[in-house]
């Protein structure tokens, strides 16, 4: 005997959440036409031919998610190529000389926004190269940079409220409303991006201390070379006086 699953449905034909349940895919089930009952077989065994109609089936079923992430992932892909991400990155750079530190949450908050609407992570590849030289020259290191970008897009991406790839997909499919579940997701977000800048802010500026430390410690270095390197040239100077005033002296 195979088994088999189906929802229960609505009168719109719609499916009712948690009501899946298994059924038997040889049954006879009651169905009404013109008024009358009547008892039909049924037969849910896939033949050949379901196997390639399948994939057309499905892509009518969620033909306006498709549609959305084809015009979402343009429109990305438009911005990425004309560079106007990396443009106002490098703008609010110049803007924020002298305040560095705002840099974090300020770039952070960005790729959450990133996360939670469209699941901006593997997209953030192309902002290494850019976000990392940034915290390097703000007097950090290199992995305040990674930090940013990572802590950044993972709690957005934790917290999608309207990401089409996971919450919006996983919302049709369950037949539940994504207005019922932004809020919970947005709560999550914002406390999760919160703990994330804090923890950031936090390990920046130890690693700008040590940066201070590192560079105070070269330059006292570079101090005491010198300072061996004159008295190493006045030596030599020394001696090179010598000779000459024993032979004015003879």
């Amino acid at each position: 005997m195979f088994l088999s699953g189906l929802y229960k449905t609505n009168e719109d034909g719609d499916r009712i959440a948690n009501s899946y349940h298994v059924v038997d895919k040889d049954r006879t089930v009651t169905e009404e036409k013109d008024g009358k009952k009547e008892e039909v077989k049924k037969h849910d065994q896939q033949g050949l031919w379901d196997v390639f109609t399948a994939p057309i089936k499905g892509m009518s079923d969620k033909l306006d998610v498709i549609v959305f992430v084809m015009v979402l992932g343009g429109f990305l892909g438009v911005t990425m190529k004309t560079g106007a991400l990396d443009a106002s990155l490098g703008a609010l750079l110049r803007k924020m000389k002298g305040k560095e530190k705002w840099l974090i949450p300020i770039l952070m908050i960005f790729f959450a926004i990133g996360g939670t609407t469209y699941g901006m992570q593997e997209e953030t590849v192309a902002f290494y190269a850019l976000v990392i030289p940034m915290m390097i020259a703000a007097g950090y290191n290199a992995m305040t940079g990674v930090m940013v970008i990572v802590l950044g897009a993972g709690t957005g991406v934790l917290g999608s409220t309207i990401n089409p790839f996971s919450t919006g997909v996983a919302a049709k499919t369950a037949d539940v409303k994504l207005g019922s579940v932004i809020p919970i997701m947005s709560i999550i977000l914002v406390l999760c991006l919160i703990a994330a800048i804090i923890f950031t802010m936090r390990y920046a500026a130890k690693s700008e201390g040590r940066q201070v430390q590192r560079r105070r410690s070269l330059q006292a270095q570079l101090r005491l070379l010198s300072t061996r390197q004159t008295y190493q040239n006045s030596l030599v100077h020394e001696k090179s006086l010598c000779p000459c005033l024993l032979l004015r002296l003879c």
